[in-house]
């Protein structure tokens, strides 16, 4: 990860509560004919949901993409179909549901949709 980092081809923020870790966050590009996309991730703590943190780090790791990644015009994600605070929250950052995968994720023994969306960025 650090070396795509250094060559601008990838973010990476991490959240601490003392010295746990309890969010991170990252775009990755993607390559060739498709290297003006980012793949968005995040991920907090369970104990940690529902504070305020993912929308912060999704604020953060915005700002850093737009700074860091000046070829990024296109920001793709994957949301499960049964968490509907996260689809939300992309939402209302300005991402667009483009597809969805019935039954796309097998989940702790059960299949839920996989949402797709994404976000135009201007660099």
């Amino acid at each position: 990860m650090l070396e795509k980092i250094k060559q601008r081809k990838a973010v990476q923020l991490l959240v601490f509560s003392k010295s746990q870790l309890i969010g991170i966050s990252d775009i990755n590009m993607m390559i060739e004919a498709t290297a003006h996309q980012g793949v968005f991730g995040i991920t907090i703590a369970k104990d940690y949901r529902g504070q305020g943190i993912g929308k912060k780090l999704m604020e953060w790791i915005l700002k850093e993409a737009q700074t860091k990644l000046p070829q990024l015009r296109i920001i793709t994600l994957g949301v499960f179909g049964n968490n509907p605070r996260a689809y939300q929250m992309y939402k209302k950052f300005g991402f667009q549901e483009f597809g969805r995968l019935p039954e796309g994720i097998l989940h702790k023994g059960n299949y839920i949709d996989h949402i797709y969306m994404y976000k135009k960025v201007n660099n």
